[in-house]
């Protein structure tokens, strides 16, 4: 929106305006008014025309186009919260100085309505100050069980010396709304209690607020500080107190005694967590068997044309794709596993395809240690994701479209293939890993090199390869092979020894330099170890 040119309307203090609906202020929906959208606010309460408000942005230096367009976007903004333009009486605005609101916020409304906690508190004493209800969502238990977690509660403004014994005060303490009951009254002040909590607070005149007068609770609203349900949360109140102070010298202070030495008690208290713990363990192993061999199962009744097309929809998903493009995934770099690669096994950079690639991570991280770098993968909206984040970066990396599991890119030559996250592991059946790998052989020039991660089995110290020959679902369904898993959403393979990982390798006509697995960091439920291979192209 444009901004004023007059230095006196710069200088003019923010507007808050909050929407109100039969005396009940929404203060959710708090919009904070500065500069130009003030002066609309204010130019549209006194004229009521939109025509005036045109005319107003122009005047400022728009041109009609834009002062058009920024006025639909500041009444559509307005609209969001609740407020509509001109402004009728259905709204609370008050006037504030910079030093009480935050000095960065932007002129647009909708962007300008979350109130931090310092500015929460003086809305809600102006609130209060002009005697309009409002509403607030409880957080906690301290009021249990009268105003469960995330209720609803209506606070009717009133002066402090109208609160009574039993009523719910609504008041802050350090800028924090809190509603307890109170229990005392004195000269100068309330004393509040939580039904369910030991502190007693001190609430001052200046810190009131009102009284919670209703509470919403699945739909319905109910009367809290009238009636009967204010004498019996009261009286509540008074037994949970009694009660703590009966406990505290007796049962509390026995179990702080316990814990200066061997206690009976506390063993009697240990003992059947441990024998619970030791049952829910069982149950746990047992139901993770039992996942393992429903997801042996389920994909040993798969083809791999079925297996490809789920795989094909999944990561064609926006949820899949947003995820895997997260800022925070990006910025994280390499994993662990990969940066070892690149410590044990140092290459100079050079010119490198990711086979694989998704939204870049890879490709960035090796970009940024001086590697030419191509990113090569199926799906069109990986790849659009990749380019706009290449641009946002400024990194030199170029993307292209291409089939993992057999590729051709005009018979370019590589120095060093890349293929990580998974991405080898997730090429089902063998014959389709293989070819992976030969269309990787091809594409690097002589003594070039790949890296590649895996999954395999964790193996107890002197474990064999597991014995030759077909299995029942391996005779039967020739796409299935021992190994084979269904892992969350997608199928894998778990290499159940990495001998037959090193098999493939050579198959493909790679020369294995070196294969690492660290059994330490195993996944303890499925049982998977990550490891990574690096392999070299013969001359």
């Amino acid at each position: 929106m444009a901004e004023p040119r007059s230095s006196e309307l710069l200088l003019t203090p923010p507007l808050v305006v909050i929407p109100t609906q039969e005396g009940v202020a929404d203060w959710e929906r708090a919009a904070i008014l500065r500069g130009s959208a003030r002066s609309l606010w204010e130019l549209g309460r006194d004229s009521g025309s939109l025509q005036a408000a045109r005319e107003a942005l122009e005047e400022q230096g728009a041109s009609a186009d834009q002062a058009a367009q920024d006025l639909e976007e500041y009444v559509r903004d307005l609209q969001q919260r609740g407020l509509s333009y001109p402004p009728n009486d259905e709204a609370c605005a008050f006037e504030v100085s910079p030093s009480q609101l935050s000095e960065q916020r932007p002129t647009k409304p909708s962007s300008n309505g979350s109130l931090g906690q310092a500015e929460f508190a003086f809305v809600l004493r102006e609130l209060a100050r002009r005697q309009l209800s409002f509403r607030f969502r409880a957080r906690g238990r301290s009021m249990r069980p009268l105003l469960p977690d995330q209720s609803l509660l209506q606070i009717e403004t009133v002066d402090w010396t109208q609160a009574k014994l039993g009523q719910v005060a609504a008041y802050l303490v350090e800028d924090h709304l809190v509603a307890h009951r109170v229990i005392a009254r004195e000269k100068d002040h309330l004393k509040t209690r939580g039904d369910s909590a030991a502190r007693i607070d001190r609430v001052t005149p200046e810190d009131f607020l009102g009284i919670v007068q209703r509470v919403e609770v699945k739909g319905r609203w109910t009367h809290v500080s009238t009636g009967w349900r204010r004498w019996v949360g009261w009286l509540a109140g008074r037994v949970h107190g009694v009660a703590l102070a009966v406990l505290q010298p007796t049962l509390f202070a026995w179990l702080r005694r316990s814990f200066r030495g061997p206690s009976l008690l506390r063993g009697a208290i240990i003992q059947p967590i441990r024998w619970m713990r030791a049952v829910l363990r069982r149950l746990e192993r047992g139901s993770v068997r039992m996942g393992q061999r429903l997801d042996r199962w389920r994909v040993a009744w798969m083809t791999a044309e079925e297996m490809d097309d789920l795989r094909t929809r999944l990561y064609a998903t926006k949820s899949v794709q947003s995820f895997t493009s997260l800022e925070e995934n990006l910025e994280a770099g390499l994993t662990p596993l990969e940066e070892l690669v690149l410590t044990h096994h140092p290459l100079d950079p050079c010119r490198t395809l990711v086979v694989g690639c998704g939204p870049g991570r890879e490709c960035f991280a090796l970009a940024e240690r001086g590697f030419e770098v191509v990113g090569m993968d199926r799906e069109e909206g990986m790849l659009a994701r990749a380019r706009q984040l290449a641009e946002q970066r400024g990194a030199a990396v170029e993307f292209l479209q291409g089939e993992a599991q057999e590729f051709d890119l005009d018979r370019e030559r590589f120095d060093l293939v890349v293929i990580f996250s998974g991405l080898y592991n997730m090429v089902l059946p063998r014959e389709r890993r293989v070819a992976m790998l030969r269309s990787a052989w091809r594409h690097l020039a002589p003594r070039g090199h790949l890296w590649v991660t895996f999954l395999s089995a964790y193996l107890p110290p002197g474990t064999l390869e597991p014995p030759p020959g077909r299995r029942l679902m391996e005779s039967l369904n020739p796409d299935h092979q021992r190994g084979d898993l269904f892992l969350l959403n997608e199928p894998i393979h778990l290499f159940p020894h990495p001998n037959l990982a090193r098999r493939e390798f050579e198959d493909a006509g790679f020369k294995v330099i070196a294969m690492h697995r660290d059994q330490r960091a195993y996944e303890r439920f499925s049982g998977q170890v990550r490891g990574y291979a690096v392999l070299q192209r013969p001359k």
